[in-house]
């Protein structure tokens, strides 16, 4: 991160950020005596501007709380993905038909199809 200053004609780096801390206060009387007088004689306001945090890297974020909700999101849609193993008839069935419909088909289009796992569909391909 940089600490930029600002003129009134142009914009300047005046630092960079090595090291990031979190502080979090005390709430009590005086700390909100405090802010109230802060407010009041608030004449020059200060931007911190993180360029990092939209910095994509690849097509992949490199915020990493992006790049958990990602993970996050990924692992809902495998879990909605997941699919119970129909029995073997009713499966080769489906499969019977779907040669029905066109001559040609992938693995994949046949799990997709008949919605069984892929290994399960390979399993069956190669036994008929």
């Amino acid at each position: 991160m940089y600490l930029i200053s600002n003129d009134k004609k142009k914009m300047y780096i005046e630092g960079t950020v090595n090291k990031e801390c979190f502080v979090q206060p005390v709430v009590n009387a005086e700390y909100l005596k405090f802010k109230r007088s802060l407010k009041e004689t608030e004449n020059e306001k200060v931007k911190v501007l993180d360029y990092f945090a939209e910095v994509k890297r690849n097509g992949k974020y490199s915020s990493l709380r992006e790049m958990e909700v990602l993970a996050k999101k990924r692992k809902q849609m495998l879990q909605e993905k997941k699919r119970e193993r129909l029995e073997r008839e009713d499966v080769l069935e489906i499969l019977f038909n779907a040669f029905e419909k066109h001559d040609l088909w992938t693995v994949r289009d046949l799990a997709d199809f008949s919605g069984q796992p892929v290994a399960y569909i390979q399993e069956l391909v190669n036994e008929v």
